[in-house]
């Protein structure tokens, strides 16, 4: 849903469309997208299942306490390991919406990752890489504190 929203707002700010209707560039885009969000559910759950045992501490709790600190802890540490990467492929592939942000920012430099070759300043250039990873970074960790605060009054 994060990843969907975030790719709608993108859409949404980058102006009106010259030809209304769908095209192959808008299908192609929405198939990114929806690979995104497979990437990231795949790397949040590898790192939750073999780093951070979130999904353990929920359905082994016997303190209360104890397991929902964990459990906050887990959300904050799979957060940080797992969206820097997925931000990342998201540049290197140029799948929307951070990837789409910097190649309009670059020029079409996939593989310019701090570099001036590109015509662009390199502190700039890793200043908006950073600034891309983190407000992605910021962006899951939200949403996923907030999935897991109503979590824990569903169940």
């Amino acid at each position: 849903t994060f990843v969907l929203c975030r790719f709608l707002v993108y859409d949404v700010t980058t102006g009106v469309k010259q030809t209304p209707g769908w095209e192959l560039h808008d299908v192609i885009m929405l198939l990114q997208t929806f690979s995104s969000a497979i990437v990231l559910s795949g790397l949040w759950t590898v790192v939750g299942v073999f780093v951070t045992d979130i999904f353990e501490y929920y359905e082994n709790s016997t303190d209360d306490d104890k397991s929902q600190v964990d459990i906050w802890k887990g959300v904050l540490v799979t957060t940080f390991l797992s969206a820097p990467i997925w931000i990342l492929l998201e540049v290197v592939l140029g799948w929307p919406t951070a990837g789409a942000l910097w190649l309009e920012r670059t020029g079409g430099a996939v593989g310019g990752l701090g570099v001036d070759m590109f015509g662009i300043n390199s502190q700039e250039s890793l200043l908006y890489l950073v600034t891309l990873v983190g407000s992605g970074t910021l962006g899951v960790g939200c949403i996923m504190a907030l999935g897991r605060y109503i979590r824990s009054y569903i169940a």
